[in-house]
């Protein structure tokens, strides 16, 4: 896909680090942030949301403006449990290629990697810094050849805002 421009950080975590990591890129990146909030659990509010958040990555990968996408904290076990559902519903949504996409490395950003994008033999291009993999999605996936980065949340440090500065730049 030509033209990829605006990047996707996808921070989906209840951890205080993470908590600080988001209220650091809201205040200092050049990025938009969406909450996905599915609190409701009603499905048509929820699908309402994601085409709306889809809809504005869409036009910020066009205009050269990150994304974050996010939950807050505090969300009930229960809820908290349909977040992989609804995420790879809202990737699958993003039709435009986006720069990169950064997740939190668990099962919601394996997930993405293998049903959102729909990657079946990703390319591990190895440590950008310590405890942060990048890999880059395989020709047939929907983003065929875009890095995505993945960092467990103990990473979520210094070093992790460092390269967050040069990925939004």
């Amino acid at each position: 896909m030509a033209n990829v421009r605006g990047g996707v950080l996808i921070l989906f975590s209840r951890g205080p680090q993470i908590k600080i990591l988001l209220e650091w890129l809201i205040a200092t990146c050049r990025a938009k942030t969406y909450e996905l909030n599915v609190s409701s659990m009603d499905e048509s509010i929820i699908s309402v949301a994601i085409d709306k958040i889809a809809e504005a990555v869409n036009d910020n990968i066009i205009n050269e403006i990150n994304s974050i996408i996010y939950t807050k904290n505090g969300q009930a076990e229960a809820i908290s449990a349909l977040y992989p559902r609804y995420i790879i519903s809202l990737v699958r949504e993003i039709h435009l290629q986006p720069k990169f996409i950064l997740a939190k490395g668990d099962a919601t950003a394996s997930d993405v990697l293998s049903k959102g994008i729909d990657v079946k033999n990703p390319v591990l291009l190895g440590q950008v810094i310590a405890g942060v993999s990048a890999w880059r999605a395989d020709e047939e996936s929907r983003y065929p050849g875009m890095p995505y980065l993945v960092f467990p949340e103990e990473v979520a440090d210094e070093n992790l805002v460092k390269l967050l500065e040069n990925l939004t730049k």
